[in-house]
């Protein structure tokens, strides 16, 4: 069995690196979101945000910088930011990472947009299936769209194969704004669930 690297060590490598790089380039957006992300596994929200509005100020069209923003949003409970931020970021760079394109799709069933929930739900399974932290969602979605769902994705789960999920739970279980930091442990936890993109980045700002 091989070795893997704990979630707790990765994101100390993180800030260590992205710290020397910024230390060298005070303007280097590839350090400024990696310092944000790994804010955000801890749920330092506004020290995140921080971080990424300087990342966007440097390049307001920078991808990663807007999923980023996107994610922050999202987990301060503000639903309508974090969604227009996460579909322009998603309109510049269609490859965006598990996380972030997971962060849109409970982003849009947060806001009763439950069709286009189940749509980006089974665009990031079929993309990579072992994204199993989407199939609750998918599954809450398809519970409250009823019979007229989808059925694109034959072996998503629906509510007749997840009898854990019931119709509304994700919303009446998680209270506003607390919602998304809720949802996150159902996520297998942000500190875990890091693409390989991101390592790309450590490595890139490294050089």
């Amino acid at each position: 069995m091989g070795w893997a690297e704990s979630p707790d060590e990765y994101w100390k490598r993180v800030e260590t690196h992205a710290g020397e790089a910024l230390k060298l380039d005070a303007s280097d957006v590839r350090a400024r979101i990696l310092m944000a992300r790994r804010y955000l596994a801890y749920n330092r929200h506004l020290e995140a945000q921080t971080q990424i509005d300087r990342a966007i100020a440097i390049n307001p069209n920078d991808a990663d910088a807007l999923a980023g923003r996107g994610n922050v949003l999202m987990w301060l409970g503000k639903t309508d930011a974090a969604i227009e931020s996460l579909e322009l970021a998603l309109r510049i760079d269609p490859e965006l990472n598990d996380f972030d394109r997971f962060a849109l799709t409970l982003a849009y069933y947060l806001k009763q947009r439950y069709n286009e929930a189940i749509e980006q739900a089974e665009l990031n399974l079929r993309r990579n299936p072992g994204a199993r932290f989407n199939e609750a969602v998918l599954a809450a979605a398809y519970a409250q769209v009823g019979p007229h769902a989808p059925t694109r994705r034959a072996s998503a789960k629906s509510p007749a194969d997840r009898s854990d999920v019931r119709p509304g739970d994700l919303r009446q279980q998680v209270p506003e704004p607390e919602r998304p930091r809720e949802l996150c442990a159902m996520a297998c936890a942000r500190r875990v669930c890091w693409p390989r993109r991101a390592s790309r980045a450590l490595n890139a700002s490294r050089q």
